[in-house]
């Protein structure tokens, strides 16, 4: 091969080099292209399932930039379909004014991206139905009733812009809220949960698990000091399961005293949690100290 290459004149060498990185190009181009078309696919079949419910119809539609709202809307639907609804989830690329009329039900997750732009599948919706005059007399929208998930990042001016402006848009034509708008900034979790507990009364499920998962780590009492060695009641170490402490003891029937009218349960309890670094124990706190612990290796 390297004989090859050297035998090559430098104009054929550069037109092979040419050659080769635009054909490069165009396989790394179909690779994208195929993976779209796979996703694509898979989304019409889990829309297809959703559409298949026995229940009440309600229209879900994302308008997505990055893929996080057409994420949550994926979830959303999901959660109203697996609890019977007949569940329709469109981009709002592919929704018309017509769709919105006979809807009766429409949750809409829906993100602002730059300095309050719409995303680029919020354009064509934007000028087709948006930014058409509505005929006057009777709301066109009356029967819908509808749910906005606004995304957006708060350290932009025009926060959540285009999720504000689509639920203003809807209420002037005639729509019902189901609820009050909810704005999450930058993936809030607690925002996320606060959706998924609307969507969870819709669908009548109140134990479906969180989107978002607390996160726990796992610790090791590293150490244990008392730091108020002159203060009333018993010292007592920490007890273990069957009543044995720290050290192997097994502690006594007996309960550690406790001052009439200060604190309450077992000595200690009262003030454990709530001291912080630096702040000295009052004789109601009768416990040996806190609990100093270090993540587990």
């Amino acid at each position: 091969m390297s004989a090859f290459w050297e035998a090559l004149t430098p104009e054929t060498r550069r037109l092979w080099t040419a050659g080769l990185v635009l054909g490069a190009y165009i396989l790394f181009c179909l690779a994208i292209a195929l993976r779209e078309a796979l996703r694509r696919r898979g989304g019409r079949r889990a829309a297809d399932a959703l559409s298949a419910g026995t229940g009440a119809p309600i229209l879900v539609v994302h308008a997505s930039q990055t893929g996080f709202a057409e994420e949550l809307a994926a979830a959303t639907a999901k959660l109203l379909g697996d609890a019977g609804a007949r569940v329709t989830l469109k981009s709002l690329a592919d929704v018309a004014a017509s769709d919105l009329a006979k809807a009766g039900r429409a949750l809409f997750v829906v993100s602002t991206t730059g300095e309050g732009d719409a995303p680029d599948t919020a354009r064509r919706f934007i000028r087709d139905v948006m930014g058409r005059e509505m005929m006057s007399g009777e709301p066109a929208l009356h029967g819908l009733s509808y749910g906005v998930l606004a995304l957006g990042d708060s350290s932009y001016a025009q926060f959540c812009a285009f999720g504000r402006t689509l639920d203003a848009w809807l209420a002037r034509h005639g729509a019902a809220p189901l609820f009050d708008r909810v704005e999450v900034d930058d993936g809030d979790p607690a925002a996320l949960r606060h959706w998924q507990s609307h969507v969870g009364v819709l669908a009548g499920v109140t134990d479906a698990p969180d989107w978002t998962r607390p996160r726990y780590g796992r610790w090791r009492l590293a150490d244990r000091r008392r730091l108020n060695p002159g203060s009333p009641g018993l010292p007592h170490p920490a007890r273990g399961p069957g009543g044995r402490d720290l050290g192997g003891r097994r502690r006594s029937g007996s309960r550690p005293a406790q001052r009439p009218g200060r604190g309450r349960g077992p000595a200690g309890a009262a003030g454990a949690g709530r001291l912080g670094p630096g702040r000295r124990r009052g004789r109601a706190d009768l416990g040996p100290g806190p609990v100093l612990a270090t993540p587990a290796a």
